[in-house]
């Protein structure tokens, strides 16, 4: 059994004055989650993908998911 994990707690702060966590900025028009997701979906070896998110991010993070139509079972 193979999980994949994506660690998507940082705040950022090292990055200044952003108004988001650094893993919801776009890159190219996508968050950086969205960008790391889509590649681990690709990877057909794991079983599950699981994103450990802080918990007052978790809303924005399941809405991130939704806008951009990340609906893998795995996740």
């Amino acid at each position: 059994m193979k999980y994949a994990g994506i660690l998507a707690g940082g705040i950022g702060s090292r990055m200044g004055n952003v108004p988001l966590p650094k893993q919801f900025l776009d890159l190219d028009n996508k968050p950086i989650l969205i960008h790391t997701l889509e590649k681990f979906i690709l990877i057909n070896d794991f079983e599950k993908i699981i994103i450990a998110t802080p918990q007052q991010w978790m809303t924005h993070t399941k809405d991130t998911l939704r806008k951009f139509k990340i609906s893998d079972e795995r996740i």
